[in-house]
């Protein structure tokens, strides 16, 4: 019964007073979190917020954002989760596309760069003004807000377990949005998933540096706090940052994609003594190769990296064991996770041997409700329920899954998911571009980096391509601007008229290298 009250945190007396989050100089414990929730969900009744309404967060990681998700979800409300980086261009024709009509926003990168990007955002989007709040951490405590506040009444909804609670976009694509639905039972699953493999305890002290707009830092917390752990999250992220919270609280525990490892232990100031107790590293947000495993796990005392397989739409598929060897460890991504389907099938669906690659699908209650506003035949599983990832990979005769590459055009550069589309449409709008190719390459920190190919209306004027990323701060985010823009003469098609990806691929590689 663990995971069955996930939402409420009914954990009993014992674990009251134990600290639940630690955010920068705020920390909560698990009686004062449950309080919050409770009566900041009161709040946002009193502001109109009824079951059905979409109620979008806009923030850095804060105690406030996981207050405010919880509270949002336990009145009925569907939480849509906006990537802090993005900026209020990028974010109106989400918020559109989700019919959403509450905002509740607090730090944002834009509003470093411009105080008033939420009075635009708000106006554009056709948001009431009185169906927003301003949760700035600077300015608002929302545990404190309420500590001393008795509860005046309860709407809380009971839920069924399916209906979708939860939307997150997973493409980082404006112009055609993936706005996947989560259910109440689907983040369950997907925790309790991975608490029967790892086999976590409630003695637990995490370190969760993932944002919580992302599927992996949203159903990390999850599980933490249905265990009962103590959960720290960084203000920002930056190696030093974390370094302090090492020495400052002994974890035993870390979600993070790879690339914060790689960032972290090659930092002159990190050694093995920082984080003398840490034991588990779970990695996710993108593939890990078998030598940046192997290097990271040098770098700690005890520490062991597990690799986890999932998506947006899926969040665990597949989960490397504690008893697995250093070789399983190193080189797959686990077995299915439990209480999920995993088969391996070829183009025309069937069902592949052991050792032969071919598209990774999955079915289980872990599973999306769907792309909202897309319809039947624009979902991303088929009638039998199997969702369709897009990997490529294989199972091994153990039932171990190696995951091989991928079929879909997505680039993830540490952990974030890019559409390529977006970014070449970025680029045809700058002067004198006449067509972009955006692809992504691999990349020793970030797993996959941002690459671009573009031809020129007029050859003759020199292209800038210094000026060309500047421009591109202005509409796409920061982490969506490509490393390097090359010029081409001419972009290699194929016989069916479309561009040989292939051909750029290699000759990207041969221009990075060079």
């Amino acid at each position: 019964m663990l995971f069955k009250n996930i939402f409420e945190f009914e954990h009993g007396d014992e674990r009251e007073s134990r600290t639940a989050l630690a955010c920068g100089d705020r920390s909560c414990t698990y009686g004062e979190l449950h309080h919050a929730i409770e009566s900041f969900s009161e709040e946002l009744y009193e502001l109109g917020v009824r079951e059905g309404d979409h109620v979008a967060i806009w923030a850095f990681n804060s105690i406030n954002w996981t207050v405010a998700y919880y509270a949002i979800t336990r009145i009925g409300g569907i939480a849509v989760l906006v990537n802090f980086n993005l900026l209020p261009d990028n974010v109106v024709p989400l918020l559109v596309f989700t019919h959403t009509n509450f905002l509740i926003y607090g730090d944002v990168v834009a509003r470093r760069d411009d105080p008033r990007a939420v009075d635009g955002l708000i106006e554009a989007a056709h948001i009431d003004p009185a169906r927003s709040f301003d949760m700035a951490v600077k300015d608002v405590d929302l545990v404190a807000r309420y500590k001393d506040v008795p509860l005046q009444g309860s709407h809380a909804v009971d839920f069924v377990g399916t209906e979708t609670v939860t939307i997150i976009f997973s493409s980082g694509t404006t112009n055609h949005p993936k706005a996947v639905e989560l259910s109440r039972r689907a983040i369950v699953e997907n925790a309790r998933s991975v608490y029967l493999r790892l086999g976590f305890s409630d003695d637990m002290r995490t370190l969760l540096v993932p944002p919580l707009f992302h599927v992996f830092g949203l159903a990390g917390q999850a599980l933490h706090l249905c265990m009962g752990s103590t959960i720290v999250m960084p203000q920002g992220g930056k190696t030093q940052e974390l370094i302090s919270l090492m020495k400052r609280f002994d974890f035993t525990d870390m979600l993070s994609v790879t690339t914060t490892h790689i960032t972290l232990t090659s930092d002159e100031s990190f050694s093995p003594d920082i984080a003398p107790n840490l034991v588990r590293c779970i990695v996710g947000g993108g593939f890990s190769t078998k030598e940046q495993l192997e290097e990271l796990e040098s770098h700690y005392k005890q520490a062991k990296l597990y690799n986890t397989y999932g998506l947006t739409e899926f969040a665990c598929i597949a989960q490397i064991g504690p008893e697995d060897s250093i070789d399983l460890r190193f080189n797959s991504v686990g077995k299915p996770a439990d209480h999920i389907e995993l088969h391996i099938v070829g183009p025309d669906g069937a069902v592949l041997p052991a050792n032969v690659p071919g598209e990774v699908v999955a079915r289980g209650d872990g599973r999306t409700n769907g792309y909202m506003g897309l319809g039947p035949d624009g979902q991303p599983y088929d009638a039998e329920g199997w969702l369709h990832t897009g990997d490529m990979g294989y199972l091994n005769e153990d039932g171990y899954l190696f995951l091989v590459g991928r079929i879909k055009e997505i680039i993830i550069r540490g952990g974030e998911s890019i559409a390529p589309s977006e970014v070449s449409s970025a680029l045809q709008k700058l002067p004198n571009v006449a067509h972009a190719i955006v692809i992504g390459m691999p990349h020793p920190v970030f797993g996959e980096s941002v690459e671009a190919f573009v031809t020129l209306e007029d050859p003759s004027v020199p292209f800038d391509e210094k000026a060309a990323k500047v421009a591109l701060k202005g509409t796409v985010a920061r982490f969506k601007i490509p490393s390097h823009i090359f010029v081409r003469e001419s972009i290699p098609m194929i016989s069916i008229g479309k561009p040989n990806m292939r051909a750029l691929k290699e000759d990207m590689r041969k221009l990075i290298e060079s």
